[in-house]
């Protein structure tokens, strides 16, 4: 027994098959939610950090400023977030202390640390622990060479 269908009743099943398939698939997707609970206990409370600008010569600022970038990309990646803002807050104030001096001393890194001490920020500022490790790498490879340069 052959069953006879109309062109349309072909096109009208192949539509609703189509619609019915989209509907499944689009209803498999997967949500990541990203404002789970587990950060850090210190994190729930946005705290205002504040650091005194530092003192000291060219070598001990930029020994300062190493420390401060040494375990930025870690503290970014375990969601210790007021730990991370606290390291980029000393390392802008120690960069407002040893700018000057640099320039003064005519050591052309300024430019150099400049743009680090921008990458500590940004790296906090969008969760990127692998740039805060690239700060980090760039100001020790610079630190090694400034007693070279005075």
């Amino acid at each position: 027994m052959k069953v006879f269908r109309h062109k349309s009743a072909v096109r009208m099943t192949i539509i609703a098959t189509s619609l019915s398939l989209a509907v499944v698939i689009s209803s498999c997707t997967t949500v990541i939610n990203e404002t789970t609970n587990d950060e850090q206990p210190d994190d729930t409370v946005e705290v205002v950090t504040s650091t005194t600008i530092p003192q000291g010569d060219i070598t001990s600022l930029i020994d300062q400023l190493v420390t401060s970038a040494n375990g930025l990309g870690e503290a970014i990646a375990n969601r210790q977030n007021l730990r991370a803002r606290q390291q980029v807050s000393d390392a802008e104030a120690i960069w407002i202390a040893l700018e000057p001096q640099l320039r003064d001393a005519g050591i052309d890194v300024v430019e150099d640390l400049d743009r680090m001490v921008e990458l500590m920020q940004t790296a906090v500022d969008r969760k990127r622990p692998a740039d805060a490790d690239k700060a980090y790498r760039f100001i020790s490879l610079i630190a090694q060479e400034i007693p070279a340069l005075l």
